[in-house]
């Protein structure tokens, strides 16, 4: 392995995520006249005009005209689970369209409810940690949300790091969704790989390889039972990428049974899901993937490297999703991302056309040193 890998917590591609999956709907609630092929969300298309108004809104991108339309299906829905489903989605355009402190309230309040389901409650958790890794330039407002009341205030015991562990554990105690787990895994294999030191023979690292691995395995399960669902698969380049770099650390660590060689078949899992669901080809699959090439290949694998980065070009902006393209701009200044920005410079080193992108982004001749020797 290289000196260091990247403990970067990536944002996410945001996916307009319509609904819980019909499998879950089918194995854990309780309501008769719901299926797998009848679900809330199904059903709502069929007897709820508003809700389909929304739906054709949230695929426009119009997050506040769907909003609206969401808001006023609320009073057609016929039980609690329509009502649960309704909100999330009410949440999910609140968060979409930059309100996320509301977004946020909403999502605790669906987790609240004594009368939704777990599953509901458990994606409503799972939201607010997801937004955490998305919006880069609001994570102080959303922590600030989330942790100001019970229970949420007992998991920021003064590591944010932690607090977020604490907060995916207890979406996991609703149930233990694979996305919700990755994020586990990847918290106790970062802290195994960089505050351990990779000390995996000591009692610390065994508990964290133990719970790595057991949140891998969790998530893994729940992938094979939801596989067939459009819905929950539409999750799965995500859990994958974020899985590859669970595997990658690891590995890195020296722990038995973690290679480089499964991480890397997760990175190509990852991208392979990515066009299968219809993410832009620049997407963050494919720069942590690059991530990964740079830090344990350099050099060696530089014509896979430049393969792979060849998305990110002025001549093919409409491809690129603008959530990296806000990364690698913020990257650059922001003293939180510096092991990214080195990680870049890395990457535009072995790639002079990936750096001559970067420079179109606001980056200076000066920002590429090259990196240490290994």
């Amino acid at each position: 392995m290289k000196k260091f890998i990247i403990g970067l917590i990536f944002v996410s591609t945001v996916l307009l995520i319509g609904g819980v999956g019909m499998y879950v709907y089918s194995t854990f609630f309780s309501k008769p006249n719901y299926s797998a092929t009848n679900s809330p969300t199904e059903v709502l298309k069929k007897e709820n005009p508003d809700f389909n108004k929304a739906n054709f809104y949230r695929k426009q991108g119009k997050y506040s005209e769907a909003l609206t339309s969401y808001k006023t299906a609320l009073g057609g829905a016929t039980d609690s689970v329509q009502e649960a489903q309704i909100k999330f989605n009410i949440g999910l355009m609140l968060e979409f369209s930059g309100q996320y402190v509301p977004a946020i309230q909403m999502f605790k309040e669906v987790a609240a409810n004594p009368a939704y389901t777990n599953i509901i409650k458990a994606y409503s958790v799972q939201e607010m940690g997801r937004m955490y890794h998305t919006y880069y330039g609001s994570t102080k407002i959303i922590t600030d949300e989330i942790f100001k009341d019970a229970p949420y205030k007992d998991f920021m015991v003064g590591d944010e790091k932690l607090a977020y562990r604490k907060l995916f554990e207890y979406a996991s105690s609703f149930y233990p969704i694979a996305l919700t787990e990755s994020f586990i895994a990847n918290s106790y294999s970062g802290e195994l790989f960089y505050t351990l030191k990779g000390a995996s023979t000591t009692p610390e690292g065994k508990t964290a390889i133990a719970s790595a691995s057991l949140a891998l395995l969790k998530a893994n399960q729940y992938m094979e039972q939801v596989k067939n669902d459009p819905t929950e698969a539409a999750l799965f380049g995500e859990i994958y990428s974020r899985e590859a770099l669970v595997v990658g650390q690891l590995a890195a660590s020296n722990v038995p049974g973690y290679t480089n060689e499964q991480a890397e078949a997760l990175h190509k899992k990852a991208l392979s899901y990515a066009g299968v669901n219809n993410v832009l080809p620049g997407n963050f699959f494919v720069f942590k993937y690059a991530l990964f090439l740079v830090m344990n290949f350099g050099q060696e694998r530089a014509g896979d490297l430049q393969k792979l980065l060849a998305v990110f070009s002025v001549a093919n902006s409409a491809q690129i999703d603008k959530n990296v393209v806000y990364f690698y701009k913020i990257a650059r200044t922001n003293p939180v991302l510096t092991t990214s920005k080195e990680a870049l410079v890395r990457m535009g080193t072995i790639d002079p056309a990936f750096k001559a992108y970067l420079l179109t982004l606001g980056w200076v001749e000066t920002d590429f040193v090259r990196a240490k020797a290994d």
